[in-house]
């Protein structure tokens, strides 16, 4: 190995450790959680190895690697040592949810929160960094692979929504026994398709206490979709005629779905819509009259309305909505959030709107979806700040 990667590969550790410490809490820590660890094991590794195998190595080599290694140590002591996680496997019914509970040590009463994901596959990656910036403030946290995801048994797209509020219920079990961990104090934090799962645990004999919505729409998910093809059509500059005859001709695909148009008549209409310019701009419209059975999913859920839902909730909850998120309009969402849980005789309601974050609570400094993103201003701390205080008023 020629003398300057060795020198190089020492600085390089002390790089990625430096890096580790500085973007244990942004946005940027899930970038890198993925690829960090393998990588600094990798060149640890060669830097060891080259220093054994030349004996006579530099002093400025030595040192330099002592310090990366001093660098790394104090990256890992500050993101894990104050915190255990271990893996865990939950029954849910005929389904087994693998996931991951970290929670701070030495706590014989902490607060808890289970993560409930927004829609698709996902796993408990897409949490894991938030799982242990809420174990370092105090607070244990579970993240899990959604069915049918990463480790978790079962269909994803299987079942209704109430398959995804049994998982979340029985995580939550889960995590109220665990050591050190109040089971009183225990409650819910959801992303995105959560909103329609969340509220549903409370009713399957397991109360959390509390809950925390982010980027919910207050609507179904058909309207959602009507929602986010209107804010994209508008933010592109689309007049309004334009706009309402793409949302019209979404609503007229779902009387398909339905089985109120015939596949004939739908194929002659879309033809047609395809020479709309609204057409590829709306960005969520159907490329084909794909058959009934192939939405057998979305058809099952499309129109489940979440005020009711909403309105049964009687613990305190967080409602959390970035300014710029496109699936839709903040001011609105919040407010139907808001007036379910009002009219259901819920006082126990905060809410709030960050501005210039998108559906995620991120924000892209440098354009739209050009990395790195960072976390909104007062986001996560925020929500720590709001669960401590429910959970020190809980307990």
């Amino acid at each position: 190995m020629p003398p300057l990667t060795t020198r190089a590969l020492p600085l390089l550790v002390a790089g990625l450790g430096t890096t580790m410490v500085l973007c244990d809490e942004s946005a940027l820590a899930v970038v890198v959680d993925i690829a960090m660890g393998g990588m600094v094991l990798l060149v640890l590794a060669l830097v060891l190895a080259e220093l054994a195998r030349r004996r006579g190595a530099r002093t400025a080599a030595v040192v330099t690697a002592l310090v990366s290694i001093t660098a790394l140590g104090f990256a890992v002591v500050q993101r894990w040592g104050r915190i255990s996680c271990e893996s865990v496997q939950v029954s849910s019914g005929s389904v087994t949810l693998a996931g991951t509970v970290c929670r701070p040590r030495g706590s014989s009463d902490a607060a808890g929160a289970v993560l409930v994901h927004g829609s698709g596959p996902a796993t408990r990656d897409e949490f894991s960094s938030l799982a242990r910036l809420l174990a370092r403030r105090g607070i244990a946290a579970v993240a899990y692979d959604k069915r049918g995801a990463g480790e978790s048994t079962g269909e994803t797209h299987g079942g209704p929504y109430r398959d995804y509020a049994q998982d979340a219920a029985a995580m939550l079990r889960h995590l109220q026994a665990v050591p050190g961990v109040d089971p009183t104090r225990v409650g819910l934090v959801g992303i995105s398709e959560a909103e329609w799962v969340m509220p549903q645990v409370p009713t399957l004999g397991v109360r959390p206490a509390f809950i925390v919505v982010i980027g919910a729409s207050g609507v179904s998910p058909l309207a959602q979709v009507n929602d986010q093809i209107r804010l994209r059509l508008e933010r592109n500059g689309f007049d309004p005629a334009a706009v309402d005859a793409a949302v019209a001709f979404h609503d007229r695909y779902h009387e398909y779905l339905r089985g109120a148009v015939t596949a004939e008549t739908m194929t002659e209409e879309l033809r047609a819509a395809r020479a709309e310019g609204w057409y590829a701009a709306a960005g969520k419209l159907p490329d084909a009259v794909h058959p009934r059975e192939e939405y057998a999913w979305w058809i099952g859920v499309m129109d489940l309305d979440p005020t009711p839902l909403w309105q049964r909730i009687d613990v305190p909850v967080l409602v959390l909505k970035g300014e710029a998120d496109d699936r839709s309009d903040a001011s609105r969402a919040v407010a139907a959030i808001e007036r379910a849980l009002h009219t259901g005789g819920n006082e126990h309601v905060r809410t709030e709107i960050l501005p210039g974050a998108d559906h995620s609570l991120l924000r892209w400094p440098l354009g739209e979806r050009v990395p790195p993103p960072r976390f909104a201003d007062g986001y996560p701390e925020s929500m720590v700040a709001w669960i401590l205080e429910v959970a020190t008023r809980i307990g």
